[in-house]
């Protein structure tokens, strides 16, 4: 498989995950939801004319919106993965600082001429941060600034650096701002960004119609440069800085490699150029856009060979990466040779692998050769071996960014079930419960224990009963006797080769090891381990009957748990109900035990039935001992290594498979009563631990009073409290809780 369509695999991979990350997100956006409605019924609360003092204290502590922020991080997080996910290519993002060959680079990967990625031989050229993405048709769309955007993103980190105060509120106001004129007592750097400032200003005019937040596409690319690139200074006319309302521009044109079909590449504006805090903001959204940085040096005569400015990217960019943890993993460094003399070259590589790597040097980044004006070597050198880095280690940084997310959707679930959990607790202690609750409460709790054991009555018994008949499992039956008839057919078909192929190969493996015994042992091997392979299909029989049963005890749990668990079946009926009854506010450890040891059930082919069978694969080694000689014998002896050598060797193979897969059918049919014996031992273990056990009457009243309104609903609306009502907030409350138990068992399966 070529690197090319490794990259594919890579891509397909990634895209798989996706259903798991838009079920979070979307479940961490409902519980944002839950907050506000809750948020809203606690302030009809606090406005009710007959809400105690009391509770309204209780209400004044709850800080939901803090809440909420810690959900919504955990949203944008996750927001972010679904983003990286989604792409259809590998990114690789490009920077570097000016003179270094990064614009000429650019070009050989992408075939781009001079037009669409302008190159200079002093100040910096590349203004605007630019996706180039390969394609059929040659195009650019740019993506223009708003107001509120050019504002945001380009105003607002100078006035920060140099702190003048607010950013201009209206493009109006940012015209007539005055701003300082730099002065011989200001520091150099705030005298370049003061006057970069102004310049902005005097120039608005040429861009100020373009900030509309509009796209533009350009076919022409002989128009593009004035969109995306500094402007050659000439003091006879206005100033173009048209580049300023760009926020992005993405360009589409056929790469000339092929195995750049899907990639896509970033050209960055080179770091240093800007203001620092505008920097960190352009690094950081590296994080949603880029897979792997391309940071390009030059051992350019009277350049230093890593500045301080090299070691600001490098910062950086590993804030960039985070949470993935191996910078090596992000970022490379390539050596742009070509031009330079050799003494000059060794000294900078020499220093990058120095100074570049301190602090890494268990990982050093990688260091990359190539001649960046030859498309050849820029293949070779450069884009192979960064596709073969990310073909092995992008899962690898995938996983650690969607642990990230993961693991801060599962903070602010803990955080926000831990403070509604304390606040609701509060707010019921305000309001203490009539008498009259009490005693309704403990009735219906009794009753519902009743209920509940009434119903797995017939279930036990008709598990029971077929335990104990030890009658076939006839859907069992049916399943085995079907991988027979499948490995049957695989044998016949010389053992899934097709006989002409496998005669052809024997032939090969006669010819190089001058006998067949090499070839017998493989081959018994395979048939072994097909054999295995296929009865582990029964996998799917005995989950459908595990499920079965979940379904038959999670139907009654469901029903009689009033609305606590409406729309749950199955196992997800039984994995709610074993979170709910430690997350109320009184814990029944020995409900949930018993709960949790019925929904962990699991039965499989290889753990319970293929031990039972296991040595009737013994007919199936290659080699065997002898009971009259006592000595070792080969289970298939063949001497002669011709056609009619690999027939024969062929016929008894077949043989051998047919035969061991007719002795695990027959040793599977004998055992195929497990299965109701299982099943059996499974649910009578449960009903005597969950009705049964000593804490079982006492854990059911705990459970009943933490979830009061949710097990009997519409029982204690007219006794609830005669003072105020509170069914909108505690509707809420449940709402929230749901919310966050759905969190938390998605949680278990990841």
């Amino acid at each position: 498989m070529g690197i090319a369509e490794q990259v594919d695999v890579v891509l397909s991979a990634r895209r798989t995950k996706l259903p798991v990350v838009r079920e979070k997100q979307e479940s961490l956006v409902a519980l944002t939801t839950t907050l506000s409605v809750l948020d809203d019924a606690l302030a009809g609360l606090v406005k009710h004319p007959q809400t105690p003092a009391e509770l309204r204290g209780v209400i004044a502590t709850a800080d939901l919106q803090s809440c909420k922020d810690h959900v919504q991080v955990a949203v944008d997080e996750m927001t972010r993965v679904q983003a990286r996910f989604s792409r259809p290519t590998i990114n690789l993002g490009v920077s570097g600082q000016a003179r270094v060959g990064k614009s000429t680079l650019l070009q050989a990967l992408s075939g781009l001429s001079e037009e669409a990625i302008p190159t200079g031989t002093g100040n910096p050229v590349t203004a605007v941060r630019s996706r180039i993405l390969s394609s059929t048709e040659r195009v650019a769309r740019l993506r223009m600034h708003s107001w509120a955007t050019f504002r945001d993103e380009v105003l607002k980190p100078y006035h920060d650096d140099l702190r003048l105060g607010p950013v201009p509120a209206t493009l109006e106001d940012f015209r007539r701002r005055d701003y300082p004129t730099p002065g011989p007592d200001d520091e150099n750097t705030r005298g370049v960004m003061l006057k970069r400032l102004r310049r902005m200003r005097d120039s608005l005019a040429s861009y100020a119609e373009h900030l509309n937040g509009a796209d533009r596409v350009i076919s022409d690319f002989s128009a593009l440069r004035a969109w995306i690139a500094y402007p050659k200074r000439d003091t006879a006319a206005q100033e173009d800085n048209r580049y300023l309302a760009v926020r992005e521009a993405t360009i589409e044109c056929p790469f000339p490699d092929p195995i750049a079909r899907s990639i896509g590449l970033i050209d960055l504006p080179g770091l240093g150029e800007i203001a620092a805090s505008a920097e960190a903001h352009h690094v950081q959204g590296l994080r949603d856009d880029v897979d792997f940085v391309v940071l390009v040096k030059r051992a350019n005569e009277g350049m230093a060979f890593w500045t301080k400015q090299d070691g600001l990217a490098r910062k950086l960019i590993d804030e960039a990466r985070k949470p993935i943890s191996n910078t090596a993993d992000f970022l490379g460094i390539l050596s742009n040779e070509g031009g330079v003399p050799d003494e000059t070259l060794q000294e900078m590589l020499a220093s990058i692998r120095l100074d570049a790597n301190v602090g890494l040097e268990h990982a050093p980044i990688t260091l990359f050769r190539c001649q960046g004006k030859d498309p050849a070597s820029v293949g070779l050198q450069l884009l192979e071996p960064v596709l073969a880095h990310l073909v092995d280690r992008l899962p690898v940084m995938d996983q650690e960014v969607l642990e990230q997310a993961r693991i801060l959707a599962n903070t602010a679930c803990e955080h926000v079930g831990n403070h509604l959990q304390a606040l609701e607790a509060a707010m019921t202690a305000s309001l203490p419960e009539t008498g009259g609750v009490t005693e309704k409460l403990s009735e219906l709790t009794t009753q519902m224990r009743q209920l509940i054991a009434r119903d797995l009555v017939p279930i036990l018994e008709s598990h029971r009963i077929s335990a104990r008949t030890e009658a076939d499992d006839a859907t069992l039956t049916v399943a085995i006797r079907a991988a027979h008839a499948q490995i049957k057919s695989w044998a016949d078909d010389a053992l899934g080769t097709g006989e002409a192929a496998w005669i052809d190969k024997a032939l090969g493996e006669f010819a190089v090891n001058r006998d067949s015994s090499n070839l017998a042992m493989t081959e018994l091997n395979r048939i072994r381990v097909h054999i295995g392979e296929v009865y582990c299909g029964l996998d799917e029989q005995l989950a459908a009957q595990t499920h079965a049963l979940f379904d038959e005890v999670g139907g009654i749990l469901v029903e009689r748990c009033g609305r606590l668990m409406h729309g749950l079946s199955g196992r997800e009926a039984l994995e709610r109900l074993a979170v709910l009854l430690t997350a109320g506010d009184e814990t029944c450890v020995n409900l949930q035990r018993a709960t949790n040891e019925l929904s962990s059930l699991k039965v499989s082919y290889r753990s319970h039935f293929h031990p039972v069978v296991r040595a009737r694969l013994d007919i199936l080694e290659h080699r065997y001992l002898d009971p009259e000689t006592q000595t070792i014998k080969l289970t298939i002896d063949v001497p002669g290594v011709d056609v009619v050598a690999a027939r024969h060797l062929l016929s008894e193979l077949r043989l051998l498979a047919i035969k061991a897969s007719a002795s695990v059918r027959d040793g599977l049919l004998r055992e195929s009563s497990l299965m109701d014996k299982i099943i059996h031992a499974a649910v009578e273990q449960f009903d005597d631990s969950f009705i049964r056990s000593g804490t079982s009457k006492k854990e059911f009243h705990r459970f009943a009073r933490s979830w009061r309104d949710e097990l009997f609903p519409g029982k204690f609306d007219a006794i609830a409290t005669s003072r105020i009502d509170a069914r909108q907030v505690k509707a809420a409350f449940a709402g929230a809780r749901s919310a966050i138990d759905k969190l938390k068992v998605k949680a278990q399966h990841e």
